[in-house]
């Protein structure tokens, strides 16, 4: 749908009768402007929370803090997975250096999601 989207849009509108086919158009513009509006949205919270993570676990001392960072920023888009999948092997890996710093790496999790919540 993205290489030609054009084509997909004629044959939705294939469906719709030929006197509300203008409107329909319109509508289905509307819908794609809001749609590329939340998906950049969606990316600027991804590079946020990357980049928080990152820092956070830098602060830390943790190891790899950037490609657990990257990988906390990539899975921000899966909803209510990510909070558990991008936790789980920088608390791991904090874990390799002492579990007070698992329990702060964990902590900092919580935080970003209690605070992303809000």
């Amino acid at each position: 749908m993205a290489v030609s989207p054009d084509l997909y849009l004629r044959g939705i509108l294939q469906f719709v009768p030929r006197q509300n086919r203008l409107h329909a158009r319109k509508i289905i513009n509307g819908i794609g402007d809001v749609i590329q509006w939340w998906l950049i949205g969606q990316l600027l919270d991804m590079i946020s929370v990357g980049l928080m993570v990152t820092i956070g676990l830098w602060l830390l001392g943790v190891p790899l803090a950037m490609t657990l960072g990257l990988l906390a920023g990539l899975l921000d888009f899966v909803p209510v997975v990510d909070a558990i999948v991008s936790a789980v092997p920088a608390i791991l890996i904090a874990l390799t250096v002492s579990p007070y710093k698992a329990l702060s790496v964990a902590i900092l999790f919580c935080w970003k999601d209690t605070c992303r919540a809000r």
